[in-house]
Parts: structure tokens; C-alpha cells; sequence
């Protein structure tokens, strides 16, 4: 059994390299079962945060004024600016960016199977720092639910729901 020192510490630097002979063909059935792996986890993490959030979204909303209200008073209120500042580039930003947010998990599960086949011990060392973010993260939903900014222009906050605007995802906030 490792040591927890040695599961938290980076691995060597090591260059990484086109795996050859039968550690290519070992490679290739846990890549596919890696892959599987990231498909049924983050199945979990939705089925985890459908089935345990609270339905009652006016706590998320009222916890989203509450963090909002906090930013303001501690001068971190720059979210607006920001969007603002996207939105006045053209569209072509905003559309990047709603992309991104939809299919972000698609890259970095193609970004991880291209790490594990070049450098494995790299690997297993970020797929130990997700699955502990992920464990850390998920409960937080239930602990504390958060409405989005992009949700919040109702409550006077004039946020643009650019999913909703720029296009429709499956992230957009349903209709009432």
C-alpha cells in the first residue's frame, strides 16, 4: 500500500513518449476502460446532484444573493464588468465561451486518455487530484446549493444568460 505522501506527490519528470510494443497493447484496453471509468463518474456526479439537491431552488437563488451581496461588500464584485466587457467583443466570444461550458468534459476526457497513453505515471497522479476534487466538490451541492450568476438578473443582478441568448444547451435554465 503507498504511502499518502507518495499518492499526493507528482511524479518524477519524466519525458513523455509514444508507448511501443506490448505496453502499447496493454495500453489500448486500459485507455478504453479509463474512458468508461470518466463516462460512469461523471454520470454518478449528475445522478448525485439530480437526486440529492434540494427541489426547493429558492434556497440556491437566495444563497447566490447571499454570496452576491458578499462579493459586493468586500469589493470583489467584477463578474458583471467581465461579462460585459466579453459581450462588447462580439459575438464570436460568447459563442466560444458557451462552448466551452458545454462540452468542456469531452476535452478533458480526450486530454486525460492522451495523458494516460504518453506519460501514465503523470496520469495517475491527475486522475487522483480530479477524483479527490470531485469527492470534495459533489457534496457541496447538497451543503450549500448556488444559483448561477447567469440566473440571477430576476433578483437585480443584470447578468445575461448567454446560453439562453447565444444559444441553447442542455445547461440553460429551464423554461417556466
Amino acid at each position: 500500500m503507498p504511502s499518502t505522501q507518495k499518492l499526493l506527490t507528482p511524479p518524477g519528470d519524466e519525458p513523455p513518449r509514444v508507448p511501443t510494443g506490448p505496453h502499447l497493447v496493454r495500453r489500448v484496453p486500459y485507455l478504453a476502460g479509463q474512458f468508461l471509468l470518466y463516462l460512469v463518474m461523471f454520470q454518478i456526479y449528475k445522478m448525485v446532484r439530480m437526486q440529492f439537491i434540494p427541489h426547493d431552488e429558492s434556497v440556491a437563488y437566495r444563497h447566490a444573493k447571499d454570496i452576491l451581496h458578499l462579493e459586493e461588500q468586500l469589493g470583489l464584485m467584477f463578474e458583471l464588468d467581465l461579462q460585459r466587457w466579453v459581450l462588447d467583443q462580439g459575438d464570436w466570444l460568447i459563442t466560444f465561451f458557451n462552448n466551452v461550458y458545454a462540452y468542456y468534459m469531452w476535452g478533458f476526457q480526450f486530454g486525460m486518455l492522451f495523458l494516460a497513453f504518453m506519460a501514465l505515471p503523470r496520469y495517475r497522479y491527475m486522475r487522483r487530484a480530479f477524483f479527490i476534487s470531485m469527492a470534495i466538490a459533489t457534496p457541496m451541492y447538497l451543503i450549500y446549493p448556488l444559483a448561477p450568476p447567469r440566473f440571477m438578473e430576476p433578483y437585480g443582478w443584470p447578468f445575461m444568460d448567454t446560453l439562453a441568448v447565444y444559444g441553447r444547451t442542455t445547461f440553460s435554465r429551464p423554461a417556466s
